[in-house]
């Protein structure tokens, strides 16, 4: 029916990411906090949690498919020097695509 295909992931199981790369169209990685240091386990509650996010990133740069990196994040917990070191990790390996958003508390909070 040319449908495009599109999928939204935190990255953390690289291996189906990689058998399924050639069928998508377009993919959204969440990357929550810098490449380097200790938040990111601690925000992702999975020790091992960044090692798969870099896998899937590199999947996703070594494709040909559009893609963009996606960061919520929160600025009682990265404040802006993480933001920026993010930034520029991402920025470093080749990613042409970080959008980045502040995240909203609930109005009903």
């Amino acid at each position: 029916m040319g449908f495009k295909i599109g999928l939204h992931t935190n990255g953390a199981f690289p291996s189906v990411l990689r058998r399924i790369v050639g069928l998508l169209d377009w993919v959204a990685l969440d990357v929550k906090a810098p490449l380097s240091g200790e938040k990111y386990s601690a925000l992702s509650g999975h020790n091992s949690s960044l090692g798969f996010v870099i896998q899937s990133l590199q999947i996703l740069l070594e494709s040909n498919i559009e893609y963009e990196i996606h960061t919520t994040y929160d600025p009682s917990i990265l404040n802006n020097s993480e933001i920026e070191k993010l930034s520029l990790e991402l920025h470093q390996l080749g990613v042409s695509s970080h959008k980045l958003q502040q995240m909203r508390s609930p109005s009903f909070l």
